[in-house]
């Protein structure tokens, strides 16, 4: 298959890099590209091929160091217009760099895509991880109005550095998964205010759900509901026996075993090392098997959710964005005129491919200003 590059251009009608050269348009067919292309549609995207975004970590040896001496020499260019303060206006970053510095670079990294796509094989999640990607990249666009930052005021996330499938933030760009909730206040709406919808007891559920329980799906505090079950300290400790599983603690099972089969859990989704989830197989091990099981189904569950929320703010034109994800929440800047659409998100973010899940809305004029909102 065809590898394929294409650079974003407000000078050049030639954005196409293919067989060593520039080309107007898209070659004809099927073709592979280490990026997203989003003027195109049928080709494809080799990150989740071998599941980096780093090509250098899949790039075969003999590549290797002419790859980082080109895409270095790149980075010197881009570093001196950004010190320059060039004006974007009518050109992009890359137009600032000669065409030939650039040339070499796309070359070495056609070569490495021809590897990839001969090595690597194409997931069964692949349709997923690109709208993942895409919805990224549509969340990179959008400013954080934040006072004092300190970093680029945009949001780049990971999605392949965490074993479970959650997402990370790159260095160097605005890091929401770590911020202080102290520091909350100082991030602001570019529209009229924040809506944030999150699921309640979110992991718990999923431990249910894993198990085929539909029971549970009503239930509005499952703590509560629990505690008046098996009784031992009330809501606050049953919570706390609950994470405990989550999180490893293997002691706490037994105390739990009434209501939880885990020899049933481990003997559905645990197979000698591997985590057969309803959505991906990860490597795990027997300790920490209910943990990153729980995490990695939460995850692809809110990610999916998410990817669709997304989709649809955009195939209506809405003016309010998803800002970013934390955790198992999905922040939109919201306007005011697009109340409307409020029950649609809510209906989208709990209808999941394992049932549904209750879920929480909060608004605030600032992230740190955050309250309940009954729909």
């Amino acid at each position: 298959m065809k590898p394929v590059q294409y650079i974003e251009s407000k000078i050049y009608q030639n954005k196409f890099f293919y067989d060593n050269s520039w080309n107007e348009k898209p070659p004809i067919g099927k073709f592979c590209s280490w990026d997203i292309i989003e003027c195109c549609d049928d080709y494809e995207f080799l990150q989740p091929y071998c599941k980096t975004e780093n090509i250098l970590d899949v790039c075969p040896p003999e590549l290797y160091f002419k790859y980082q001496f080109c895409r270095d020499r790149v980075k010197k260019f881009l570093i001196s217009a950004q010190e320059a303060k060039v004006n974007f206006n009518n050109s992009c970053l890359y137009d600032t760099i000669p065409r030939e510095i650039l040339k070499d670079l796309l070359i070495i990294k056609n070569k490495i895509c021809d590897y990839i796509f001969e090595k690597y094989k194409k997931p069964h999640n692949y349709s997923f991880l690109y709208e993942l990607k895409q919805m990224c990249l549509d969340i990179k666009q959008n400013k954080i109005n934040v006072l004092g930052c300190k970093t680029k005021p945009y949001i780049k996330y990971n999605i392949f550095n965490h074993k479970t499938g959650r997402l990370t933030t790159a260095n160097g760009y605005f890091p929401i998964l770590s911020y202080k909730k102290e520091d909350r206040i100082n991030i602001f709406p570019n529209n009229d205010y924040f809506l944030e919808i999150d699921y309640n007891a979110f992991d718990i559920r999923t431990l249910f759900k894993l198990f085929e329980e539909k029971k549970y799906d009503d239930v509005d505090d499952v703590y509560t509901y629990f505690s008046n079950i098996i009784g031992g300290g009330g809501r606050d400790e049953i919570k706390k026996k609950f994470f405990s599983i989550l999180y490893g603690k293997n002691e706490k099972k037994q105390e739990l075993h009434q209501i939880i089969d885990f020899d049933w859990l481990k003997k559905k989704y645990y197979d000698n090392g591997k985590i057969n989830g309803p959505f991906d197989t990860i490597v795990g091990d027997d300790e920490h098997f209910v943990n990153y099981l729980v995490s990695s189904t939460s995850s692809a569950v809110f990610l999916r959710r998410a990817i669709n929320i997304n989709k649809y703010l955009k195939k209506i034109k809405a003016k309010s964005k998803i800002c970013f994800l934390i955790h198992d929440a999905i922040v939109i800047d919201f306007c005011n005129e697009e109340e409307h659409i409020i029950n649609n998100i809510k209906k989208i973010f709990e209808s999941t491919e394992l049932g549904k899940y209750k879920s929480t809305i909060k608004v605030g004029k600032t992230f740190g200003t955050m309250e309940k909102k009954v729909v």
